[in-house]
């Protein structure tokens, strides 16, 4: 057993290194494959005016926020691809010696594949046809049935809460789905945040945060991790025919992505305030309103990495959202209508013969209770100062039933932060 032992530890400081090296290599492919969801691609193919394919064009794709650039050399296949991509802006410069350089401007959505075909004229390098916009582009590249919300739909579109998942339930075939905790806080407090597609069952739907799953399995409550809308790039929902690398179910698939630091740094403070003074009474308000105190507040901020960095390969993004709620609610009770003084309890409220003993049945006179009774409890007493003290009638005309009319104010906390 010994032998074995000393042979298992010897052949493992062997080979560390390896060891060592499988495992990142394990670890890499697993983020790649975590995160290979919410990349596009763009892909195209070089001709010239006679719509023959052009050999040997050197294709350069290079984001407009990063300034990041991606080389590619096409040598016989009949098209380029690029590399996955995150969303955003790019251009695609396409080069090839003794035609006209082209620049074409793509923008790039989150999961698509977009094409970036060019026609090169022949002529000298020192000219360049750049393609500065192009009317809506028709999907070639994908069957799938989706809407896109930008950065601007989701700051700029008007959302009760700030509650992102809103403009899922704007999409053809989408409807909120019933699920089974709908009166958690966090879920009364954000609104919908669950959606059917098309009929199908809401378990079916799948949600991805940069890649990662972001299903509540067990309710259907989704997103568990629920990002602010000033950190949210863009996301798409697929409500059709979803490309097979989502993989779950075959309902709707939500693929979200942060925002990414840019080549200058940029950031932003916000705070949205709102309270009781413009709301409307309840037709229960007869002695005032219940009181609001809402305040959703927080900052972003990104940018390269190392400060004066020229031409930066890395950048970060840091975001922070708070929610603080304070709403009143009002309500209607039945609470005693007792009169306490030095010598007994006044009941005189109720209808006469109403109050009895207890223990014999017997009516006391006049509803009034005396101080000397020997059967009133001490706890029952203390009940009754509380009720006089705090909670007494207060609703005109009422007697023994909804006579007290109150706002229950209820506090709620929420953080977000990426």
């Amino acid at each position: 057993m010994s032998a074995v032992h000393f042979s298992f530890r010897t052949l493992a400081k062997q080979n560390l290194p390896r060891l060592l090296a499988a495992l990142f290599a394990i670890l890499a492919a697993s983020s790649l494959s975590a995160q290979i969801v919410e990349t596009g691609t763009i892909t195209g193919v070089v001709r010239d005016n006679t719509s023959a394919v052009i050999p040997n064009a050197h294709v350069t794709v290079r984001n407009s926020d990063t300034g990041l650039g991606y080389q590619y050399d096409r040598r016989r296949a009949r098209l380029y691809v690029s590399p996955p991509l995150k969303p955003g802006n790019y251009t695609v410069e396409i080069d090839v010696p003794g035609f006209k350089p082209v620049v074409e401007r793509v923008r790039l959505e989150v999961g698509q594949r977009a094409a970036a075909d060019a026609t090169l004229a022949v002529g000298s390098a020192a000219e360049t046809i750049e393609v500065q916009a192009s009317g809506q582009l028709l999907e070639t590249e994908s069957s799938t049935v989706s809407n896109l919300r930008t950065e601007e739909a989701v700051k700029d579109l008007p959302l009760n809460g700030r509650n992102f998942a809103e403009l899922i339930g704007l999409g053809a075939g989408a409807v909120p789905a019933e699920t089974q905790i709908t009166s958690v806080p966090y879920t009364m407090q954000r609104g919908d945040t669950s959606f059917a597609f098309n009929g199908l069952r809401y378990q079916e739907n799948r949600l991805l945060l940069d890649g990662i799953a972001d299903n509540d399995n067990h309710n259907g409550l989704a997103p568990i991790v629920f990002p602010p809308i000033d950190a949210i790039q863009e996301f798409s929902e697929d409500i059709a025919d979803a490309d097979a690398r989502y993989g779950r179910g075959n309902g709707g698939t939500v693929n979200l992505v942060y925002k990414s630091g840019t080549e200058h740094y940029h950031g932003n403070v916000f705070e949205f305030f709102r309270n009781s003074a413009l709301n409307a009474r309840n037709y229960f308000d007869t002695a005032s309103k219940p009181p609001l105190r809402e305040n959703q507040f927080g900052a972003t901020f990104g940018g390269p990495v190392l400060f004066k960095q020229a031409n930066p390969k890395t950048f970060f993004f840091a975001d922070y959202a708070g929610s603080r709620l304070a709403q009143g609610q009002t309500d209607l009770e039945s609470v005693p209508d007792v009169k306490i003084t030095s010598s007994g309890y006044d009941f005189s409220a109720y209808p006469a013969g109403s109050i009895k003993n207890p223990k014999t049945h017997a009516a006391y006179a006049n509803n009034f209770v005396p101080l000397n009774d020997p059967l009133i409890d001490p706890t029952g007493a203390n009940i009754l100062q509380f009720y006089e003290k705090y909670a007494s009638p207060n609703v005109a005309g009422a007697t023994i039933a909804n006579n007290f009319l109150y706002n229950l104010c209820a506090p709620t906390t929420e953080t977000l932060s990426t």
